[in-house]
Parts: C-alpha cells; sequence; structure tokens
C-alpha cells in the first residue's frame, strides 16, 4: 500500500460509456480507448494526473445505489455462488422513498457502533472511523445504502477479532458502501470495510508475538492475528459479505497508509466472501494481510494501486476474480496482482511465508502508456512453494510479469502458472525489460528487484506450463467495453484443484452476461 498523490482529480469522466464497444450501447461505439482523457496536467511527484482523470477513482458520475431483491446463498469456499442466481425483482421503490429518511450509524464516544441491524429503510451515515462490538454482529439488509463522509471526520468500518458482520445482499439487491455525493470527494475521500481476525500472520521481525495493528493504527481495536501461534484459528469467521459495493474509497489513516476498498487482516476461512465489486478506489481494490480466507467473484474497477494484493502469510483460495482499469491511478507500480510473503521479515520462515492460489481470473491493464510501470503480476519477497495462477488472462499492463525475492529458480518454482494467456501488454507480454537477474533474491531487502537468474519468459514458454504469450485476443474478448465481453467460444483451460470449482475448465473470470456474474445490479460500471 503506497501513498498517492491525490491533486488534480477533480476532473470527472461523465460516461464510461463512451469508451465502450461490442454491446455498449453508448454514443461513441467503436474501440475502446481506455479511458483517454487528453489535457493532463501534472500532480504531486511530478505524476501526470489529469490526462486520464488520476488515482484510478472517479468513473464517471454518480453510483445509483443499487436495487433489490431475493435471497441467494453461499457457503465459504470460491465456489460459492458459481451461477444461476435468481435475480429478483427491483429496489427501486425503496431508493425512491425511503420512510425512515437520513440517520447517522448509532456509536458512543469511543466510536463503537451500539446496534445490531441496519435497515434499508433508512440512508445510514457512516461519519467516522467506528467499530462493530466483539461479541456483536452488525447485520446490514439487503438494499441498505451507507453514505461515509470524508475528511476531517472520513467514514471506515472496522469490524474487530471476535465481531462479525452479516452483510449479505443479492444479485438485485446490493448493499451499497458509497460518499454521501455519490462521487469520489477529491482530496477527501472516505476509508473502506476491514475485517480483522485471528487466523495465522506472519511476524513483523524475529521477535516473539504474532499481531499488527491495520496499518499501524494506534488502536488496539485494530488488532489482528494472535499473540501465540498455537493460538491462531484458521477456521476463524468474520461473517458473511455477498453481493456488496464499496466505492470512492481510501482515506489516508496513518503516515502515508491509506485504506483499501477491502481489506482482510488475518481473516479465516470461516468467513463467507463472495460478490463484491471495488471501484473507483484511491488505493488497492482488495488487500489480504495474512490470513485463510477463501473468496470469489470479486471485481476491481480503477485501482489507485493495486487490483488484489497479498502480505503477511496469506494462504487462501480466490475464484472468478475480475479486474480493469479505465483511467490512470497515481501509485508508482499499479500491478494486477501484487503478492508479497512477508516484505517485513526477509527471508522468513517457511511456515510464514504466503501461498495465495487463484483460478479463472481477468486482469486489465490502463492499456495505454501511462507516468507508472504496470505489471500484470509482481511475485515476490517469500512467497511459498505452492502459490499457483491458473487460467487466467492479462492484458494491458506494461509488462506481465515480475518474479523476484525468493520465489525458486526455473528448474524448481514456487510459483505454478499454467494455463493461462499473456497478450497485448505495452511493453512486454512476459519478463519485464527492466527485470533484474543478476542479484541475489535472499539478501533481506524488500527493495531488491533480484531473482537470482529466475527467468520469466524461460518458464512462461516452457510447453508444459499450457501458457500461451502473445498473439491476438480471443474472438469477441473485450475487457474494455462498457460491460466487459467474454470470449465468443471459451477459451479450454484446466480443471481447478480442491477448494475451487471444479467445473470451470476455461480461461479467464467468465461471461459477465451469465447468471453469477452480470445478474442483477450489485455490479455498476459506470
Amino acid at each position: 500500500m503506497k501513498k498517492l498523490s491525490i491533486v488534480g482529480m477533480t476532473a470527472l469522466l461523465t460516461a464510461i460509456a463512451a469508451i465502450g464497444c461490442g454491446d455498449d450501447d453508448s454514443d461513441n461505439p467503436g474501440q475502446s480507448t481506455a479511458g483517454k482523457n487528453a489535457g493532463g496536467e501534472t500532480g504531486e511527484s511530478g505524476s501526470s494526473t489529469g490526462g486520464k482523470n488520476a488515482g484510478g477513482k472517479n468513473a464517471g458520475g454518480k453510483s445509483s445505489g443499487g436495487s433489490a431483491t431475493v435471497d441467494g446463498g453461499s457457503d465459504n469456499s470460491p465456489a460459492a455462488g458459481a451461477g444461476g442466481a435468481d435475480v429478483g425483482a427491483s429496489c427501486t421503490d425503496v431508493y425512491a422513498e425511503r420512510p425512515e429518511g437520513r440517520k447517522e450509524i448509532p456509536h458512543d464516544d469511543e466510536g463503537n457502533i451500539t446496534t445490531d441491524h441496519l435497515t434499508s429503510d433508512t440512508i445510514w451515515t457512516l461519519a467516522g472511523r467506528w467499530f462493530v462490538k466483539p461479541g456483536h454482529t452488525l447485520t446490514i439488509d439487503p438494499c441498505t445504502l451507507i453514505e461515509a463522509t470524508g475528511k476531517p471526520n472520513a467514514g471506515a468500518l472496522f469490524v474487530p477479532q471476535d465481531a462479525k458482520i452479516h452483510a449479505v445482499g443479492t444479485p438485485n439487491a446490493p448493499i451499497v458502501f458509497t460518499t454521501e455525493s455519490h462521487e469520489f470527494e477529491d482530496g477527501a475521500p472516505w476509508g473502506g470495510l476491514m475485517l480483522l481476525g485471528k487466523a495465522p500472520v506472519a511476524r513483523l521481525n524475529d521477535t516473539p508475538g504474532y499481531t499488527r495493528t491495520f496499518e499501524g493504527y494506534n488502536d488496539p481495536r485494530t488488532t489482528f492475528g494472535m499473540e501465540d501461534p498455537a493460538d491462531f484459528d484458521a477456521e476463524d469467521s468474520s461473517g458473511e459479505v455477498q453481493y456488496v459495493r464499496i466505492e470512492f474509497g481510501g482515506d489516508i489513516i496513518v503516515g502515508d497508509k491509506e485504506i483499501n476498498g477491502m481489506t482482510f487482516c488475518g481473516v479465516g476461512s470461516g468467513t463467507t466472501i463472495d460478490h463484491v465489486m471495488v471501484k473507483d478506489q484511491a488505493d488497492d481494490c482488495f488487500e489480504f494481510f495474512g490470513g485463510t480466507v477463501n473468496v470469489s467473484h470479486l471485481i476491481c474497477q480503477n485501482s489507485g494501486d493495486d487490483m488484489f494484493d497479498t502480505d503477511l502469510g496469506y494462504r487462501g483460495n480466490m475464484q472468478f476474480l475480475f479486474g480493469r482499469n479505465l483511467i490512470e491511478g497515481t501509485s508508482g507500480d499499479p500491478n494486477g496482482f501484487e503478492w508479497d510473503g512477508n516484505q517485513d521479515f526477509l527471508p522468513s520462515p517457511d511456515d510464514e511465508t504466503s501461498r495465495p492460489q487463484v483460478s479463472n481470473v481477468t486482469l486489465c491493464g490502463l492499456n495505454d502508456a501511462g507516468v507508472a510501470t504496470s505489471n500484470g503480476a509482481v511475485i515476490r519477497r517469500s512467497i511459498s512453494e505452492g502459490t499457483s495462477i491458473l487460467n487466467t488472462i492479462f492484458t494491458g499492463f506494461d509488462n506481465g510479469l515480475d518474479l523476484r525475492n525468493a520465489v525458486g529458480t526455473n528448474e524448481a518454482p514456487f510459483v505454478s502458472i499454467t494455463n493461462s494467456l499473456f497478450f497485448g501488454q505495452l511493453k512486454s507480454d512476459g519478463q519485464s525489460a527492466t527485470d533484474d537477474d543478476t542479484s541475489p533474491a535472499d539478501a533481506g531487502s524488500k527493495d531488491l528487484k533480484g531473482d537470482s537468474g529466475f527467468i520469466e519468459n524461460d518458464y512462461l514458454n516452457d510447453a508444459a506450463n499450457a501458457v500461451t504469450l502473445g498473439g491476438d485476443a480471443p474472438e469477441g474478448f473485450d475487457c474494455y467495453a462498457e460491460t466487459p465481453v467474454a470470449p465468443t467460444e471459451p477459451v479450454e483451460g484446466a480443471t481447478p484443484g480442491s477448494g475451487f470449482d471444479e467445473s470451470a475448465e476455461f480461461v479467464g473470470a467468465g461471461d459477465f452476461s451469465a447468471d453469477g456474474w452480470e445478474s442483477g445490479s450489485w455490479i455498476e460500471w459506470k
């Protein structure tokens, strides 16, 4: 997570539809231009912040807040909710007329929330960093709209250890976290949603104790992990979050540490997370600090920094992920995947490394020459053997892949990348031209880019991995259309392993026009 310049972000893209093609019904059909908007200006740190609407945050106007209703069940595996959902009736009447008007979420002087239930008949205001009480579950009804304030009292919702959230919308009855204006509030964004649990977390260094606080925030309620690793609970539950949209966030919490759209801190596999969209975010869309939570059907649109970021020993499964940037962020290295094992403690003991595993992903970079250098995936800093990427599309980044800092060797890699497509990058479909193959990987510096001679292109070109490096996009594919368009015919992939939806034997995130994805209003592309 990095501090981002937020100067010059007052210009809004009035309609993302104008850049689309394929099924786009805009007044400007044709080839997508990936959010180009000529006439940039220079902001902090010399970054271009005007030309493409910097920060990855302002995607064209106001959120509708969603619409409404039916039950959709899930379990805690990525296979949950993969398709066949009944989208139900519209919630238009709920949004048009809320009999209870607007209320501030009840809380005490310390920011502890004093209600266990947020109903859809009220617009709820989140006007500070507020916490669900331990021993309590905050239930949020389908169709509920939560409007957060920006600075000086930027809203943020924390679900601490021993507390839970039950935010379960439905395809047409999403729960929406947004701003009061339903736009990105330039220079004063609200925060995001943070879950904090008791699942395994890597240490800060080689001293005893396996607890952290959220991004150095000096509040014991933001503690995650456990002092004694014998007390870790890999199956810990922070509750359920399903059919939720989180938009226009990214408050700076301590120093240069910004809040992500949705953050998982030591969250256990007993937690259910699926069908969550984060859009127009000042920092990362989703970040995982340790933990074992499994997730599916996550969407990132316009991340200021990374789309899907892992650190501190995260070991979980992710399936059906989609990310795209239509406008330029202000991070120096916005990546699709940015996977760290434990950048604070190098080299880490084997049981404190990260082992993320993903399948069925589509990641689409800015597809334009921005001021930053983007990578489809950066994997580094004490990653564990077994880390894997399967059935994934990477396109539109500067470079496809950069592996570094103790990721194994070409002969014995810790990372498996198979049955995936790398095409349409701006500089290199595979290995970055700035990749350092000469420096050692284990020198102990988190900033070192050396990989002890790991040649990414040699790995990707190994026929045994069934990776396509370069070439054209699959027929019909357009991830920059107003509603992303899947390939005309599914690209054959491999069978995902245990813990995944094993029926998803295709490459990419899937078809957004099919049930389970674009069935309902939980997604809002504009």
